[in-house]
């Protein structure tokens, strides 16, 4: 089965490779709603772990094998993409505060004149 599969990629290598993900997206779809039982689910649970784990290595491995200035240039953009996020949360964390400042009625500078308080309610009645 393997030869053939090798075949087929090597003579038509986007057919092959479109088919091979529409089976994948097919085969998600159908085990996406599936209850698995308690070996199942250990299956998958170690076997997300192992990918998880497999990952991690290539891109250890990835950055080891890494020349030194390339290691430096991924170094600055980590701290620029950093500190970017960290002011675009100071900023929002600042306009939230002032959102929460100017949404208080206390500090309006015209008071309804005719409104009337009731077991901290307010009612405004038109005339």
């Amino acid at each position: 089965m393997r030869k053939c599969r090798q075949r087929q990629q090597e003579s038509d290598p986007e057919a092959y490779r479109n088919r091979v993900r529409k089976q994948k997206i097919d085969y998600r779809l159908r085990t996406s709603f599936n209850v698995l039982s308690e070996n199942q689910a250990l299956q998958k649970n170690e076997s997300l772990i192992k990918n998880r784990n497999k990952t991690l290595e290539r891109v250890r491995r990835f950055r080891h094998n890494q020349s030194d200035q390339q290691k430096e240039l991924l170094l600055a953009k980590d701290r620029n993409y950093k500190c970017f996020k960290r002011e675009k949360q100071r900023i929002d964390d600042s306009n939230k505060q002032m959102k929460n400042e100017t949404n208080v009625t206390s500090n309006s500078l015209h008071p309804i004149p005719n409104c009337h308080v009731i077991n901290k309610t307010t009612y405004i009645f038109f005339e």
